[in-house]
């Protein structure tokens, strides 16, 4: 196989993005079987992939950081750049990746203990406010929605396969065990834009935190929540999983 020989992905809007046909057969065994065959019958071997460019842009990204010629580790790959690169991951068995992406989970899901602004450690779900409206349950700073969309599509594309944190289930067992109140409060301690400092919920806005537990119909009107956990898509096994993680709430 050629040193210049390169592979050409096509997004499903047509932008073509090359990537070095030597790094994508060292990640993925489906394509160093197309590219055996293809050496004898096309010099630019093509493939058209039902998902954008971006996402193509994210893949190559992710796989050329296991390449020697790799300006940059796979600690400075972003969650946004895992979550898009994913079903390409998914869909061209790139195992190597796969594992690379389980090793990483300890760095974009750091260990959290979830505590009340009064420091108290709690059992609560997210939204639960104290009686007195003071006590309330403070998330992670590094927490957004896209991190909840890593973790969604993981589990949904690798199934029984798909490696979870234990940070990952106490935060999905916190999102699913969400219950908001009229005048329930919610903090984040992070300053990015999709996380609100303070947000006052009742019967007119939706909650700052959205569990979806069937695919909506259409989209609601009205305030969009900082964080929508799309809990439909959660599998058997996934939520099996976080059964030793989830406290009853006696409110």
């Amino acid at each position: 196989m050629g040193a210049g020989w390169s592979v050409t992905l096509v997004s499903k809007d047509g932008e073509e993005i090359s990537v070095p046909a030597d790094v994508l057969s060292s990640v993925s065994s489906v394509w160093r079987e197309r590219l055996q065959l293809a050496g004898t019958l096309s010099p630019t071997p093509r493939s058209v992939e039902n998902c954008s460019a971006d996402e193509i842009k994210a893949f190559v990204q992710v796989i050329m950081s296991r390449s020697h010629e790799a300006e940059t580790n796979s600690f400075d790959i972003s969650i946004k750049t895992l979550v898009m690169s994913l079903r390409l991951v998914h869909k061209y068995d790139c195992k190597g990746i796969k594992l690379m992406m389980d090793e990483l989970d300890a760095h974009h899901f750091p260990d959290y203990a979830f505590k009340t602004s009064s420091g108290m450690l709690s059992t609560a779900p997210v939204g639960w406010i104290h009686p007195d409206g003071t006590n309330v349950l403070l998330t992670p700073g590094w927490l957004t929605q896209t991190h909840v969309d890593y973790l969604v599509s993981k589990q949904e594309l690798y199934g029984e396969d798909a490696v979870i944190t234990k940070t990952m289930k106490k935060l999905l067992s916190k999102l699913l065990t969400v219950k908001m109140w009229d005048n329930t409060y919610f903090k984040s301690n992070a300053a990015h834009p999709n996380a609100a400092q303070e947000i006052q919920t009742g019967a007119d806005t939706n909650a700052i935190v959205q569990v979806q537990h069937r695919k909506p119909k259409e989209s609601a009107a009205g305030v969009e929540p900082c964080l929508t956990l799309e809990a439909w898509r959660l599998s058997s096994t996934t939520l099996a999983s976080l059964l030793p993680y989830m406290q009853p709430n006696w409110r």
